[in-house]
């Protein structure tokens, strides 16, 4: 408390930390009131993500953890189960809204680190747009899904991007993407990007903390780990793409715009077409020395190749967002920023309806 006292940049963080818990408190409780009865969102079952993770944690010492299942296996790795253990302690809605509350909380934070990353204003300054940028995005379909799910892409995220817009090479960030890519393997594709612009304390200790979560998990659930592990994992890439609404990128996209599939020739040109953007997008990134950038076009281009990503994925484009306005403001010609503003929102929609 003498600190607290003494120090103004300890009282603003802990005024900060607090603000935010209330806030994200009151955000998750008006979500789980007003979701599931005006119907704003077409999943069809209210926690239906948060029953996997309470599932995993009931059964994540026996062999019924990594069965095949018809509808919502566990795909996770055995560290994420290891994660969820405490939701067997508490109701079933109070563990939804508590990861409800740190999703909300997680999305203040990006938003926050986004703008510090860019300097904008003040601190203060800063801490104000992060909660007003974070109510406009919570109203979005990957906020109100995650939320309407239980999900934790926002949380994830979080880390990914704390580690990234440290200005110093650090390993205790690095640490903490670790516990990312532990828990869901996608993430590891922000990784190149490090090393790319020499990041090099931060991609090893992420590397080290993710091999350590596989060794714990051989530690505390042998089996079930190496189930996962040799079994499991070789197989989640495989079978037909998901081309219903929810599967939003390109393997689901494709066949609901009508494009075959194979050696189609379109699909091969849409192919061709995000591998060639994509590595334009990093070189672009990588000589303005922009990190945050660097790992923006890594994580749209791993939620659009990779064989599965639902609408909940895309809490990515929250902090792209942020970023594109803050180029409007700063650039003198405004016009090509906005449009490519345009063409991401619009894309998206055109994705989400098709």
């Amino acid at each position: 408390m003498t600190a607290l006292a003494r120090n103004p940049q300890v009282r603003s963080n802990f005024i900060f930390a607090v603000t935010i818990a209330v806030y994200s408190g009151l955000v998750s409780l008006i979500a789980w009131s007003l979701i599931p009865r005006l119907g704003i969102v077409a999943d069809p079952a209210w926690g239906m993500d948060y029953e996997v993770y309470l599932r995993a944690a009931r059964e994540i010492w026996t062999e019924a953890l990594y069965e095949d299942r018809e509808i919502l296996p566990f795909r996770y790795p055995p560290i994420a189960a290891v994660f969820f253990l405490p939701l067997r302690l508490v109701s079933e809605a109070f563990g939804h809204n508590v990861l409800n509350t740190l999703s909300v909380a997680a999305t203040v934070v990006i938003s926050y680190c986004v703008l510090g990353w860019y300097r904008v204003g003040t601190v203060q300054v800063r801490q104000v747009l992060a909660f007003a940028a974070t109510t406009v995005l919570v109203l979005g379909t990957p906020w109100r899904t995650e939320l309407a799910l239980g999900q934790i892409n926002s949380i994830l995220l979080a880390f990914i991007i704390i580690a990234v817009t440290r200005r110093l090479d650090g390993a205790r960030w690095g640490a903490l993407l670790g516990v990312s890519i532990a828990i869901k393997l996608a993430a590891g594709i922000v990784v190149p990007g490090l090393l790319l612009l020499r990041r090099w304390k931060t991609a090893v200790a992420a590397v080290c903390s993710f091999l350590l979560s596989i060794v714990i998990g051989f530690a505390v659930i042998p089996k079930n780990a190496a189930t996962f592990w040799f079994e499991t994992f070789p197989r989640m890439s495989g079978g037909a793409p998901r081309s219903e609404i929810f599967s939003q990128n390109l393997s689901g996209a494709l066949p609901r715009f009508g494009f075959g599939q194979g050696i189609d020739l379109a699909v091969i040109l849409c192919w061709c077409c995000l591998l060639v953007l994509t590595v334009l997008g990093v070189v672009i990134a990588a000589r303005q020395r922009d990190l945050l950038k660097v790992t923006f076009v890594l994580g749209v281009a791993g939620l659009l190749g990779q064989p599965v990503t639902w609408t909940h994925h895309w809490v990515w484009l929250g902090p792209a967002a942020i970023v594109f306005a803050i180029s409007i403001a700063r650039a003198r010609l405004k016009w090509p920023w906005i449009l490519s503003l345009a063409l991401v929102v619009a894309g998206h929609d055109v994705v989400d309806t098709a």
